[in-house]
């Protein structure tokens, strides 16, 4: 190392970085493009289903036994009101993923139009 300048070997050390650095890049670029492309995929099976007529399965059913929870969050100590809360934030929550789940279903379809005009 002593035998080696000391210019050379900083030298050396920030090509090995920036070879690191590029590695890196191109895998962060690697998984934007399969995340691309299960998003145009994903596009293409909503647009299918929608032409076919039938429904793209969605969750949006309230499956929970209320009665059951409110008893049992009442058993461990926790007020009506709390409870209630809790499952108003909850309902809040499923609707904000849906409405995010449209609207990246618009920008996907308006990305995909863009891409057909060019």
């Amino acid at each position: 190392m002593s035998a080696i300048p000391e210019e050379l070997y900083h030298e050396i050390e920030l090509e090995v970085h920036s070879a690191e650095g590029a590695a890196t890049n191109k895998q962060r670029l690697e998984v934007i493009k399969e995340q691309q492309d299960l998003i145009e995929d994903e596009a293409e099976q909503d647009q299918a289903s929608q032409s076919s007529g039938f429904a793209t399965p969605r969750d949006t059913d309230d499956i929970d036994e209320k009665e059951e929870r409110l008893a049992q969050d009442q058993a461990e100590g926790l007020g009506k009101k709390q409870v209630s809360e809790m499952a108003e934030a909850e309902m809040e929550l499923a609707k904000a993923t849906e409405s995010n789940a449209s609207l990246e279903r618009e920008i996907h379809a308006s990305s995909g139009a863009s891409k057909e005009q060019k």
